[in-house]
């Protein structure tokens, strides 16, 4: 199931994000931002393990684990959260 993070006032984490391999075989990063202004995804089985795996990403500095609703959150985060759903974990 899809699962949202949300983060406080004074929560903001950095990390790199890969991007490509140039075509001498260096990787490409860019600098990834999660803050009060978006919500990060990911997906669980449950509420625990969604929790858990926020906790494993983000330690103790975000505000809650919410469970995707269909369109009543797609709706809530387009008016609440400028920057929108970044993924909180690279697709496999």
């Amino acid at each position: 199931m899809k699962y949202y993070v949300t983060f406080g006032q004074g929560h903001q984490h950095r990390r790199p994000r890969f991007l490509k391999m140039q075509d001498n075989g260096d990787p490409v990063y860019r600098e990834e931002i999660f803050d009060r202004n978006c919500v990060a995804t990911l997906t669980a089985l449950n509420m625990h393990a969604a929790n858990a795996r926020a906790h494993e990403l983000f330690g103790d500095k975000f505000f809650t684990v919410y469970l995707h609703v269909g369109a009543e959150s797609e709706k809530a985060i387009a008016e609440w959260y400028p920057r929108g759903e970044t993924a909180a974990e690279d697709e496999s």
